[in-house]
């Protein structure tokens, strides 16, 4: 069984609420080392929420919010307490060539934080419970 390096993985088991329109860090970060010639990397979230209506990215080493695929998180449920809970797993695939230059990809340690917001310019609340976050470099 392969060894996952310390960093790589992130797991959250206490609930958290976000408020705010996109986009905006939510603290949740992995970091991988990238070799000389950097690869594509796969960062993959699961998450249990309960949200409004909101968006979610990836800020690529202190970089701007940008979306690597996937990024709705929309349901049409309440987010008032308990309310339902819904799961869902995002897997966004960074390419080297991807974001701005001063943030792409380089070679040693690159940093991954979740970020985003309120699908439209007014502020949306997100709820979310457990967590795991991770980053991989692919084969």
């Amino acid at each position: 069984m392969a060894v996952i390096p310390g960093g790589e993985v992130l797991r959250t088991t206490t609930p958290q609420t976000f408020t705010g329109a996109c986009c905006f860090s939510w603290f949740e970060s992995v970091r991988v080392t990238e070799p000389a010639t950097p690869a594509p990397v796969v960062v993959t979230w699961s998450v249990d929420y309960n949200i409004g209506g909101d968006f979610v990215g990836l800020s690529v080493n202190s970089g701007p919010c940008q979306f690597y695929g996937s990024r709705s998180m929309y349901s049409t449920f309440s987010v008032q307490a308990p309310g339902p809970v819904q799961s869902r797993t995002f897997n966004w695939i960074v390419l080297p060539s991807d974001g701005p230059p001063a943030n792409a990809l380089h070679k040693g340690t690159n940093t991954f934080t979740l970020c985003g917001g309120g699908m439209t310019s007014a502020a949306h609340q997100i709820n979310l419970f457990n967590n795991t976050l991770s980053v991989r470099i692919s084969q």
